[in-house]
């Protein structure tokens, strides 16, 4: 119900409950666990922005630092302008990034 169905926010939610171990694989009994009381009692977000702005906030800052950058070139970046901030060294930050999914290739 937090999700409202909109496709982007359940992967940020998802991404949020299993980054605070609240979504967990048990090996053991070869399933999923969770109890939604205890991610209902959780301070999750109800909005997709606030959500957001809580997973960015808690990034490493040469992660941060790199989508700020990235950002300021607009929704997408050719891979000529990324070669020109090799020097930067955000590469790794970039790769990250993606990985994330907060940035895609």
């Amino acid at each position: 119900k937090k999700t409202r169905g909109n496709p982007f926010f359940i992967i940020q939610f998802l991404k949020t409950i299993i980054q605070n171990r609240m979504l967990q694989y048990s090996v053991s009994h070869r399933r999923w666990m969770w109890d939604c009381d205890v991610i209902d009692m959780q301070m999750i977000s109800d909005g997709v922005a606030e959500l957001l702005t809580t997973r960015f906030n808690q990034l490493p800052l040469n992660l941060m630092k790199t989508v700020i950058i990235a950002s300021c070139f607009g929704s997408q970046v050719e891979d000529s302008t990324i070669d020109l901030l090799k020097p930067f060294n955000m590469q790794g930050a970039l790769q990250l990034a993606i990985r994330e999914g907060i940035m895609e290739k």
